[in-house]
């Protein structure tokens, strides 16, 4: 599998064209996750100017034909290309 830099793969995906995305599931408020997800086709909406999202993105998912949010350091993979936090 590729790999591309968490960052670089987001900066590719702003031009709100479809893309696929794999990402671990969590949800703080209930304490659970860990399974993993694959949406494709999805679009980044637009960012929420809130603080305390900062670390969220927006998409729309075609598929299921509704609007998920993903922490983005759950993201383990975009367009196929496992994302890393550094080069190395």
């Amino acid at each position: 599998m590729d790999k591309i830099q968490l960052f670089e793969a987001l900066r590719q995906v702003r031009d709100f064209k479809p893309f696929s995305v794999t990402f671990v599931k969590y949800s703080p408020s209930k304490k659970t996750g860990g399974e993993i997800v694959t949406f494709s086709n999805v679009v980044m909406q637009k960012k929420v100017d809130n603080s305390r999202k900062q670390y969220l993105i927006t998409v729309r998912v075609p598929e299921i034909n509704e609007i998920r949010t993903i922490y983005f350091y759950s993201i383990i993979a975009i367009n196929g290309k496992q994302t890393l936090l550094r080069t190395s």
